[in-house]
């Protein structure tokens, strides 16, 4: 059994050896090290593209009128009482709903937009 660890030892500190060598690999072959780094996105880039769940915000309702039709239409796409609609709709800026699908949110928005209100999704 000792032979079969002993191997295995051996074998792991070539490999960090060889992982030590790398950047020495890559400084070499400047051509290849420049693709490798500009094929890596930046981080904000990443989150943007990455987003897999938003949250739909009422920044604003047009006037009195359609925050009637507003209150009614949160309530059908939540599932709100009458009074967590309202307190939505008089407090906004609000969050409705965090942390859905895009589609769902999209749909969302246009919805409300439809009913007189204004949405940002976040």
């Amino acid at each position: 059994m000792q032979s079969h660890w002993s191997d295995f030892y051996s074998h792991s500190k070539d490999d960090a050896s060889r992982a030590v060598d790398a950047p020495n690999a890559t400084q070499v072959k400047d051509g290849i090290a420049q693709a490798v780094y500009s094929a890596v996105p930046e981080a904000g880039a990443v989150e943007a593209v990455g987003q897999t769940s938003f949250d739909v915000e009422l920044t604003a309702v047009a006037d009195r009128t359609h925050s009637i039709k507003v209150i009614q239409t949160l309530r059908v796409i939540t599932g709100l009482s009458l009074e967590e609609a309202k307190r939505i709709v008089l407090g906004a800026p609000a969050v409705v709903k965090e942390g859905i699908p895009k589609a769902d949110a999209e749909a969302m928005k246009a919805k409300i937009e439809e009913a007189g209100g204004s949405v940002t999704l976040k």
